[in-house]
């Protein structure tokens, strides 16, 4: 303990109690909880007994957790990519946004120590900081985006309420974790998409097209899906996004419709005040009000290890090749096969080689099923 009040503090008291006077150039020791983190560091982290808690089993990831692990695969294999942000935002973005003035959006909680005093509250929507990660991509010669992103936003409640001080000499009580708990803001999980440039490129499989609307959209039905949740998509116009390429995303929660966000086509204004490619599109929606509309997720069907006898497909090619080459490829099943021929005759191919399949296209004939 001396080594942390130093020459001009003092540590007093006996076996139970202790009484410490902090020095004056250590201000930042206002609380139990720093005067123990400030020991601790001091005689080294790992020098310090740790006890993990142990868990009860057969618990394992709760629905919000499988939800939430489900959404990210399921985006990143529709092409998204994953791009965390800072939690923090500058009420700036709602003006830029063009968000009303009685908007539930710009009720924000505000941080005593900021990062930055250009952003010195909690976001309540996830945009701002994806289409600032879209932007600087952009503007270093990345122009094919699809970003997403799955996290928390924060809003106050209506009864600001002080949080309660926990002791640093016991575990806190369940009473005492649900009053710090109350203190502290709402704090839904959302899910966000932005698009811009070409969603599918070009190649020798045809022509690329860029991304619209759609594309945002189709995306909050992939969240549904992966929900298992009805999703209504229907006209829309808030914020952001265009007038007339918005759509308002509605799902019935205990029999009442709720909007839970939008998606679609954001303004020209937008774009251009915040510096963003044309046509970028957007997508937001609330996780949470998405999982308490669900009726279950979805569940695969149970596949067998190897194929039913039953389901062991019988078929013929028809071939009339007129080299012993092209015989054995029409025979073995191979696309290899050039004759100008045609095909006219029938016989019956190995029937390990095709096992399981129920249709085999060749160049110099056709394969049809004859059985199952």
């Amino acid at each position: 303990m001396e080594r942390v009040v130093g020459g001009g503090g003092r540590a007093t008291g006996g076996q139970d109690e202790l009484i410490v006077t902090v020095p004056s150039w250590r201000p930042d020791l206002t609380d139990p909880n720093d005067l123990a983190e400030e020991v601790i560091r001091l005689e080294g982290y790992e020098n310090l007994p740790s006890t993990l808690p142990k868990p009860p089993a057969g618990r394992g990831l709760t629905d919000r957790q499988r939800l939430h692990r489900r959404v990210g695969r399921a985006l990143a294999g529709a092409g998204y990519v994953e791009a965390p942000n800072y939690p923090f935002v500058g009420e700036h973005v709602f003006d830029q946004f063009g968000l009303t003035a009685d908007d539930p959006n710009r009720r924000v909680v505000k941080l005593v120590n900021p990062l930055s005093d250009e952003e010195p509250a909690l976001r309540t929507t996830l945009l701002p900081g994806l289409l600032g990660a879209l932007r600087r991509n952009d503007g270093r010669g990345s122009h094919d985006l699809a970003l997403f992103e799955t996290g928390l936003v924060f809003h106050p409640r209506e009864e600001l309420k002080i949080a309660v001080r926990l002791p640093v000499d016991r575990r806190p009580t369940d009473e005492e974790i649900a009053s710090l708990t109350e203190a502290l803001p709402v704090q839904p999980r959302h899910a966000a998409v932005v698009l811009a440039g070409a969603r599918e490129q070009a190649g020798w499989w045809g022509k690329g097209r860029p991304a619209d609307w759609a594309d945002a959209v189709e995306a909050a039905r992939v969240l549904a899906r992966e929900a298992g949740t009805e999703l209504v998509v229907r006209g829309g116009q808030y914020g952001p996004w265009h007038p007339g390429r918005c759509a308002e995303l509605v799902v019935s929660v205990d029999g009442a419709e709720q909007v839970i966000g939008y998606a679609g086509e954001l303004h020209p204004g937008v774009l251009k005040t915040l510096g963003l490619p044309a046509r970028t599109s957007a997508m937001e929606l609330d996780l949470d009000v998405l999982e308490s509309a669900s009726s279950g997720f979805p569940k695969g069907r149970r596949s067998r290890r190897s194929p039913s006898p039953r389901r062991m497909s019988r078929w013929s090619s028809t071939w009339r090749c007129r080299t012993p080459t092209s015989r054995r490829c029409c025979v073995r099943g191979r696309a290899n096969c050039w004759s100008p021929s045609g095909c006219s005759t029938s016989t019956r191919t190995p029937r390990n080689l095709v096992r399981g399949r129920s249709r085999w296209r060749t160049r110099c004939g056709s394969v049809r099923v004859i059985g199952r």
